[in-house]
């Protein structure tokens, strides 16, 4: 398991503090970051969700909006079908569940079905380690 730079858990923090005043629901932007170590930038986001039981959860995103992260020789070998391959890309953007069957036109549920098959295909358990498995390198 990889562990997050600190900077990113002060985004994380931010987030509380902002939601202590202010329900999720109504705070739709993200805190960006930027990490400088060893000559190498880290860039993404941080945006703050609710689950069904109004748990707050974050999701935490590398890269610039609408740059990829994810390396498509990497998805060959799992075997992904078309479908699958724009979730991950979607997923990799930070877009929710409800996000992407808006943006695809199909429903929650169906994208709740992709994500299990692809992390089934690639190995992995959650998005944030199917992004690290199939990121750039």
């Amino acid at each position: 398991m990889t562990k997050l730079p600190s900077e990113i858990y002060e985004c994380c923090k931010q987030w509380k503090s902002l939601c202590l005043t202010t329900p999720i629901n109504e705070l739709r932007e993200k805190i960006d970051f930027s990490i400088t170590r060893n000559d190498k930038t880290l860039q993404g986001y941080v945006r703050a969700a609710e689950n069904d039981s109004k748990e707050m959860f974050f999701i935490i995103c590398l890269g610039n909006d609408g740059q990829s992260l994810i390396n498509s020789r990497k998805m060959e070998k799992y075997n992904l079908t078309r479908r699958e391959i724009d979730i991950v890309h979607l997923v990799s953007t930070g877009m929710t569940n409800p996000e992407m069957a808006k943006k695809l036109f199909i429903s929650t549920r169906t994208i709740q079905n992709h994500l299990r098959s692809i992390f089934a295909k690639v190995g992995v358990h959650n998005r944030t380690s199917l992004i690290s498995t199939l990121a750039k390198e």
